[in-house]
């Protein structure tokens, strides 16, 4: 009979976490993200990390979270967010929300707008060449992308929003950092705005100052 023989194991750079990393890295995350990582999590911190520590040459979660924080860029830390969160999800699902947008509060708003005196666009598209529709450019100058960390204190916008959907975000978060970021919301909503969760958040009555109206919730006028 043949003896087979396991070969030697030969572990990669970032194979194993200790749980005093461990510990230090989800630390991290919680201060900067706002991200509550459990026990369950280990292996998954591992998983999503381990490609980053082989790439950028660290042998230990040590000196991977020691370079974090002396990392003045913070190009580690973004790199961070986007590996331990799940970036792919279907935008339009949950359209519950998206028919009362266009059904219901869409008009209201039109409404006050004209009823201050503010003109609708002559066209709202612009017909192309190759018989595709644009947005016309009076909409689309009035659009901005930008990276914003739901953690900073002060949050960087002018005037308050009619409305904000911030779906299936706050599922990754403990209960006191929701309900601070429910709060900073409820200031940068503008009176009769709503604020849009994921069908799988809920907030208490005595949670928010603002009222449930299915399926979102309203800041009091």
């Amino acid at each position: 009979m043949t003896t087979m023989l396991a070969p030697p194991r030969t572990d990669m750079p970032g194979d194993r976490i200790s749980a005093r990393e461990f510990n230090a890295i989800r630390e991290l995350v919680y201060a900067r993200f706002g991200i509550n990582l459990g026990d369950h999590k280990k292996s998954l911190v591992v998983g999503r990390l381990q490609k980053v520590l082989t790439q950028r040459g660290f042998h230990t979660f040590q000196e991977y979270y020691d370079w974090l924080k002396n990392d003045s860029s913070e190009e580690g830390l973004s790199e961070l967010a986007n590996r331990i969160t799940t970036n792919h999800t279907f935008f339009n699902r949950e359209p519950a929300h998206f028919e009362y947008f266009a059904d219901k509060l869409l008009p209201q708003l039109a409404a006050a707008r004209r009823a201050e005196g503010r003109k609708d666009p002559r066209a709202w598209f612009v017909q192309q060449r190759d018989g595709n529709l644009r947005v016309n450019d009076e909409i689309r100058s009035g659009v901005s992308f930008r990276r914003h960390n739901l953690m900073t204190a002060t949050f960087p916008f002018k005037h308050q929003f009619d409305a904000i959907f911030c779906r299936n975000v706050m599922i990754c978060f403990d209960h006191r950092t929701r309900m601070e970021l429910v709060s900073t919301f409820h200031q940068h909503t503008a009176p009769g705005g709503h604020l849009f969760i994921g069908h799988s958040e809920t907030l208490g009555r005595d949670e928010t100052a603002c009222e449930y109206v299915m399926p979102a919730y309203r800041k009091r006028a």
